[in-house]
């Protein structure tokens, strides 16, 4: 994937996703962002995120600033909520569902009843 963080490769649309992104995070900063936090364009979705030096990502996520995910073995990506609507644990690699529970206790995330170990 190739990103950018040189504003001038930003269009009009891509540096008001980033006035949203950086208002929002004035508001309140995640707390899963770690240090070396810096804004980032990928030019071939046009897609506008922060990331830290762990590469941990946010997006707004409708109004909200959320975590992008991406799953270490087979490489979904998307918001928890989405990931977790999306697919089954029972057909996920143990390492990506191991992925997607740590983030569901990271950011609070109540799972949905497929997820649940009752």
């Amino acid at each position: 994937m190739t990103t950018t963080t040189d504003l001038q490769d930003f269009g009009f649309r891509e540096l008001r996703l980033a006035a949203e992104l950086l208002a929002t995070y004035c508001e309140c900063p995640p707390s899963w962002l770690g240090r070396g936090v810096h804004l980032m364009m990928n030019p071939m979705s046009g897609n506008v995120f922060l990331t830290d030096e762990d590469c941990n990502v946010a997006m707004m996520n409708g109004s909200a600033l959320d975590a992008w995910l991406f799953t270490p073995h087979d490489g979904l990506e998307g918001f928890i909520d989405e990931l977790t609507e999306q697919y089954n644990p029972d057909h996920l690699h143990a390492d990506d569902e191991a992925y997607i529970r740590h983030w569901a206790d990271e950011l609070g995330f109540y799972l949905p009843k497929a997820w649940r170990r009752e």
